[in-house]
């Protein structure tokens, strides 16, 4: 499914998107990917044996993360 990102907070490591849905990020270490995204990038979140990952369709190379699922 594709939506949008609205808000990244760094601090508590979630994205909150378009959907309605809120991520946090499964490894602290892909911070550093998510710290260069921003409002309105277009996000596919793709479901894999029950693990969920944010990929960024507008990122060169479309970086991908694991996230857990809070709303």
């Amino acid at each position: 499914m594709e939506t949008n990102i609205i808000e990244i907070d760094i601090d508590a490591l979630q994205i909150s998107l378009l959907d309605g849905s809120v991520w946090m990020l499964a490894k602290a270490g892909d911070i550093s990917k998510v710290s260069i995204w921003y409002p309105p990038q277009r996000i596919e979140i793709e479901e894999s044996n029950g693990e969920f990952f944010l990929c960024n369709l507008d990122t060169y190379g479309q970086e991908k993360i694991q996230v857990l699922r809070i709303m």
